[in-house]
Protein backbone atom coordinates (compact mmCIF):
# COMPACT_ATOMS: atom_id res chain seq x y z
CA UNK A 1 0.00 0.00 0.00
CA UNK A 2 1.16 3.32 -0.59
CA UNK A 3 1.12 6.30 1.69
CA UNK A 4 -0.33 9.51 1.04
CA UNK A 5 2.64 11.55 0.27
CA UNK A 6 4.22 8.85 -2.39
CA UNK A 7 0.45 9.18 -3.87
CA UNK A 8 0.66 12.66 -3.96
CA UNK A 9 3.67 12.43 -5.41
CA UNK A 10 3.11 10.23 -7.89
CA UNK A 11 -0.15 12.35 -8.87
CA UNK A 12 2.06 15.70 -9.25
CA UNK A 13 4.16 13.55 -11.99
CA UNK A 14 1.52 12.05 -13.67
CA UNK A 15 -0.46 15.44 -13.51
CA UNK A 16 3.06 17.11 -15.67
CA UNK A 17 2.98 13.66 -17.99
CA UNK A 18 -0.73 13.63 -18.70
CA UNK A 19 -2.13 17.45 -18.47
CA UNK A 20 -0.11 19.75 -20.33
CA UNK A 21 -2.85 21.91 -22.13
CA UNK A 22 -3.18 20.76 -25.96
CA UNK A 23 -1.29 17.40 -24.90
CA UNK A 24 -3.76 15.93 -22.30
CA UNK A 25 -4.10 12.03 -22.12
CA UNK A 26 -7.80 11.39 -20.95
CA UNK A 27 -7.21 8.28 -19.19
CA UNK A 28 -4.18 9.41 -17.48
CA UNK A 29 -6.29 12.40 -16.03
CA UNK A 30 -9.38 10.85 -15.46
CA UNK A 31 -7.37 8.28 -13.23
CA UNK A 32 -5.59 12.05 -11.31
CA UNK A 33 -9.14 12.54 -11.18
CA UNK A 34 -9.94 10.07 -8.92
CA UNK A 35 -6.41 9.66 -7.20
CA UNK A 36 -6.92 13.34 -6.24
CA UNK A 37 -10.70 13.08 -4.49
CA UNK A 38 -9.42 9.82 -3.03
CA UNK A 39 -6.51 11.81 -1.05
CA UNK A 40 -9.50 14.19 -0.55
CA UNK A 41 -7.77 17.25 -2.21
CA UNK A 42 -10.85 18.72 -3.51
CA UNK A 43 -9.29 21.95 -5.22
CA UNK A 44 -7.10 19.72 -7.21
CA UNK A 45 -9.94 17.42 -7.92
CA UNK A 46 -12.39 20.34 -8.91
CA UNK A 47 -9.66 21.30 -11.68
CA UNK A 48 -8.78 18.01 -12.70
CA UNK A 49 -12.46 16.99 -12.70
CA UNK A 50 -13.22 20.35 -14.89
CA UNK A 51 -10.35 19.75 -17.58
CA UNK A 52 -11.34 15.90 -17.94
CA UNK A 53 -15.31 16.97 -18.76
CA UNK A 54 -14.00 19.88 -20.78
CA UNK A 55 -11.53 17.28 -22.53
CA UNK A 56 -14.49 14.32 -23.00
CA UNK A 57 -17.53 16.58 -23.65
CA UNK A 58 -18.65 15.38 -26.76
CA UNK A 59 -17.73 11.68 -26.02
CA UNK A 60 -21.25 10.91 -24.15
CA UNK A 61 -19.13 8.11 -22.05
CA UNK A 62 -21.10 7.41 -18.94
CA UNK A 63 -17.93 5.23 -17.70
CA UNK A 64 -16.04 8.63 -17.76
CA UNK A 65 -18.31 11.25 -17.35
CA UNK A 66 -20.24 9.91 -14.11
CA UNK A 67 -17.16 9.76 -12.11
CA UNK A 68 -16.14 13.17 -13.37
CA UNK A 69 -19.63 14.33 -12.38
CA UNK A 70 -19.21 12.68 -9.00
CA UNK A 71 -15.77 14.26 -8.02
CA UNK A 72 -17.26 17.24 -9.42
CA UNK A 73 -20.14 17.31 -7.13
CA UNK A 74 -17.97 16.16 -4.03
CA UNK A 75 -15.52 19.04 -4.52
CA UNK A 76 -17.83 21.87 -4.64
CA UNK A 77 -20.61 20.66 -1.98
CA UNK A 78 -18.92 22.75 0.71
CA UNK A 79 -18.53 25.72 -0.87
CA UNK A 80 -21.59 25.47 -3.85
CA UNK A 81 -24.06 23.43 -2.32
CA UNK A 82 -26.91 24.21 -5.19
CA UNK A 83 -24.42 23.24 -7.39
CA UNK A 84 -22.98 20.13 -5.62
CA UNK A 85 -26.88 18.93 -4.90
CA UNK A 86 -27.56 19.45 -8.52
CA UNK A 87 -24.29 17.66 -9.83
CA UNK A 88 -24.75 14.73 -7.54
CA UNK A 89 -28.21 14.05 -8.97
CA UNK A 90 -26.55 14.24 -12.62
CA UNK A 91 -23.68 11.70 -11.16
CA UNK A 92 -26.44 9.06 -10.19
CA UNK A 93 -27.96 9.43 -13.44
CA UNK A 94 -25.30 9.06 -15.17
CA UNK A 95 -24.24 5.96 -13.72
CA UNK A 96 -27.73 4.70 -14.27
CA UNK A 97 -27.60 5.44 -17.34
CA UNK A 98 -23.80 3.66 -17.78
CA UNK A 99 -25.60 0.34 -15.92
CA UNK A 100 -29.01 0.17 -18.11
CA UNK A 101 -30.88 0.65 -14.52
CA UNK A 102 -33.36 2.94 -13.84
CA UNK A 103 -34.27 5.21 -11.44
CA UNK A 104 -36.68 3.19 -9.90
CA UNK A 105 -34.09 0.46 -9.42
CA UNK A 106 -32.79 2.09 -5.98
CA UNK A 107 -29.92 0.30 -4.55
CA UNK A 108 -29.49 -0.42 -0.89
CA UNK A 109 -27.74 2.82 1.15
CA UNK A 110 -24.15 1.31 1.24
CA UNK A 111 -22.71 3.88 3.52
CA UNK A 112 -22.01 1.59 6.34
CA UNK A 113 -20.51 -1.14 3.65
CA UNK A 114 -16.48 -2.44 5.08
CA UNK A 115 -15.61 -2.44 1.79
CA UNK A 116 -17.60 1.02 -0.22
CA UNK A 117 -17.58 2.19 -3.39
CA UNK A 118 -15.31 5.43 -3.30
CA UNK A 119 -17.20 7.30 -5.96
CA UNK A 120 -20.67 6.33 -4.18
CA UNK A 121 -19.34 7.80 -1.15
CA UNK A 122 -18.32 10.75 -2.90
CA UNK A 123 -21.72 11.07 -3.69
CA UNK A 124 -22.98 9.99 0.03
CA UNK A 125 -21.13 12.72 1.60
CA UNK A 126 -22.35 15.15 -0.93
CA UNK A 127 -25.61 14.90 -0.44
CA UNK A 128 -24.87 14.71 3.33
CA UNK A 129 -22.96 18.46 2.47
CA UNK A 130 -25.82 19.94 0.58
CA UNK A 131 -28.80 18.65 3.18
CA UNK A 132 -26.89 20.22 6.07
CA UNK A 133 -26.42 23.94 4.22
CA UNK A 134 -29.71 23.63 2.14
CA UNK A 135 -31.71 21.11 4.42
CA UNK A 136 -32.79 17.91 3.04
CA UNK A 137 -36.31 18.66 0.99
CA UNK A 138 -34.04 21.59 -1.23
CA UNK A 139 -31.40 18.62 -1.64
CA UNK A 140 -34.11 16.44 -3.29
CA UNK A 141 -34.95 19.25 -5.58
CA UNK A 142 -31.40 19.48 -6.58
CA UNK A 143 -30.81 15.81 -6.88
CA UNK A 144 -33.83 15.56 -8.89
CA UNK A 145 -32.79 18.76 -11.26
CA UNK A 146 -29.32 17.30 -11.73
CA UNK A 147 -31.18 13.51 -12.58
CA UNK A 148 -33.64 15.16 -15.10
CA UNK A 149 -30.53 16.42 -17.10
CA UNK A 150 -28.82 14.63 -20.25
CA UNK A 151 -25.25 14.04 -20.06
CA UNK A 152 -24.71 17.02 -21.87
CA UNK A 153 -26.48 19.05 -20.10
CA UNK A 154 -25.07 18.38 -16.68
CA UNK A 155 -21.51 18.69 -18.42
CA UNK A 156 -22.60 21.76 -19.77
CA UNK A 157 -24.02 22.83 -16.47
CA UNK A 158 -20.59 21.53 -14.55
CA UNK A 159 -18.72 23.69 -17.00
CA UNK A 160 -20.56 26.95 -16.58
CA UNK A 161 -20.03 26.79 -12.85
CA UNK A 162 -16.73 26.01 -12.35
CA UNK A 163 -13.74 29.04 -12.42
CA UNK A 164 -12.77 29.00 -15.77
CA UNK A 165 -9.12 29.59 -15.39
CA UNK A 166 -9.54 26.31 -14.47
CA UNK A 167 -9.92 24.86 -17.63
CA UNK A 168 -6.77 26.28 -19.29
CA UNK A 169 -3.52 26.61 -18.33
CA UNK A 170 -1.69 23.90 -16.21
CA UNK A 171 -2.74 22.04 -13.79
CA UNK A 172 -0.43 21.92 -10.48
CA UNK A 173 -0.06 19.78 -7.97
CA UNK A 174 0.82 21.65 -4.22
Amino acid sequence: MVGAGRSRAFLKKSVELTGKPGEEVASGLLTACVVAGRLRDWDLTLALTARMLLLTRWFNNPAVTGPCLALCARALASEKPEIGGVLQGAGYATFRQGSGTSEATRRPDTRNDPNPNFLITALHETGDLVAGALGAQRAHELRRTGAAMSMDEAVSYALANVDPRLLTGPITVG
